[in-house]
């Protein structure tokens, strides 16, 4: 299947379908990128000779910039939630993870005494795997980030309340 000049038609489609969609950019993104995978096994296995969505232009750029509360407005969403998900929110809080490696944390990753957290493993649709992030690993962590210090400045204040959850000695 020879594309040719008919390439740039299938970039514009691609784009015009695209553009509607009522999905974030990232979103966009991983659908045009599945796309060129499709086209690059198509040329592998000869069946077709070029790669149409390479001329697909699409910005992955977020549309806003993400709010970031202050404690007074963590402590009146805290209020209004239960268990498990209230230790959810108090943990992402205080030390900016994602929520797979929320879900992946297991109290023997905290060390109390350091006031720090090993992040080590995330769990993605039931499945315990490694963590998206491997900047800042140290080398003797085999495959595990640091999560660093428990609280910052402004986490601080949520320190006693978190430490409160764990069964630490």
């Amino acid at each position: 299947m020879a594309l040719g000049r008919h390439g740039r038609r299938w970039a514009v489609a691609v784009e015009t379908c695209l553009r509607p969609l009522a999905l974030a950019p990232k979103t966009k993104t991983h659908i045009r990128n599945l796309m060129h995978l499709l086209f690059q096994t198509a040329r592998r296995w000869e069946l077709a000779d070029k790669n149409p969505i390479e001329l697909v232009r699409q910005s992955s750029r977020r549309l806003r910039i993400p709010r970031v509360l202050n404690g007074d407005e963590i402590r009146l969403l805290l209020a209004e939630l239960s268990e498990p998900y209230r230790t959810m929110v108090l943990v992402a809080a205080c030390l900016g993870l994602r929520v797979s490696e929320i879900i992946g944390l297991q109290w023997g990753d905290f060390d109390w005494e350091k006031m720090t957290v090993l992040i080590q493993r995330s769990v993605v649709q039931c499945q315990v795997g490694e963590t998206k992030t491997e900047g800042l690993v140290p080398s003797s962590s085999r495959g595990s980030r640091s999560g660093g210090a428990l609280a910052g400045p402004s986490q601080s204040q949520f320190l006693p309340e978190l430490r409160g959850l764990g069964f630490h000695q």
